[in-house]
């Protein structure tokens, strides 16, 4: 079976995620794709909690059959880096390949063992129209097989999962927690002003690329309540 990993912090995620693994499953034909949040990553700081952006990723993927949410790295001794991942699931599955966007091919060469990465799966690097290839060049020929390496196009979705984050909220990421008053409110109708993620509103979310669910999804699930 030809499986797809796509892995990603997923803070929260959005169509540009969703349009990456689409044109995957169009240029290669993969039979599966994992889609892995991680846990705790190490390149970079999360806002929301692992449960929250793996249930963010789970609602995101939904609409394409051949998405599957892996919970490999959010286990509590989870791997925290590529390289145990994919050996992890090569355990599993014997025809790996790891689908990346290319800023993260263009920094490829300081992730952990990227030639053993190589070993381990084939990379498939998802480029976009007027992106500067010529910096690909340096990465491949610095690669101990290169010929595992190959791309495709994606339809360019100038967004970021940062962006979003950004565009919802005004207040400092501090503030990014559960209130007070909404801890307080047990068994009653829950102040929708103790919602931290409130004014990150659907229209917002839609102009700043997150699927319509998102802004919903994430302000409930910070809430940590059945908010109506």
């Amino acid at each position: 079976m030809s499986v797809a990993v796509f892995g990603g912090a997923f803070d929260p995620p959005h169509l540009g995620h969703l349009a990456l693994v689409r044109a995957a499953l169009e240029h290669f034909g993969f039979e599966r794709v994992l889609v892995v949040p991680a846990g705790d990553p190490p390149h970079k700081k999360v806002v929301a909690a692992a449960r929250i952006r793996a249930h963010l990723a789970e609602l995101a993927f939904n609409g394409i059959p051949q998405a599957e949410i892996s919970s490999v790295e959010l286990e509590p001794d989870g791997p925290r880096y590529t390289v145990d991942t994919l050996l992890l699931l090569g355990e599993k599955y014997d025809d790996l390949t790891l689908l990346v966007g290319a800023d993260q091919f263009a920094g490829f060469l300081r992730w952990r063992e990227p030639d053993t990465i190589l070993e381990l799966a084939a990379l498939a690097v998802a480029s976009r129209p007027g992106s500067d290839d010529e910096k690909f060049g340096p990465v491949l020929a610095a690669l101990e097989r290169p010929e595992r390496v190959s791309f495709f196009s994606i339809p360019p979705y100038p967004v970021s999962s940062q962006e979003i984050r950004a565009r919802g909220d005004p207040r400092p990421r501090s503030q990014w927690a559960v209130d007070r008053r909404c801890r307080s409110n047990q068994g009653r109708r829950r102040d929708r002003s103790a919602w931290p993620l409130s004014r990150l509103t659907l229209a917002a979310a839609e102009r700043a690329g997150a699927p319509a669910y998102c802004a919903r999804e994430l302000a409930r699930s910070r809430c940590g309540c059945a908010c109506p």
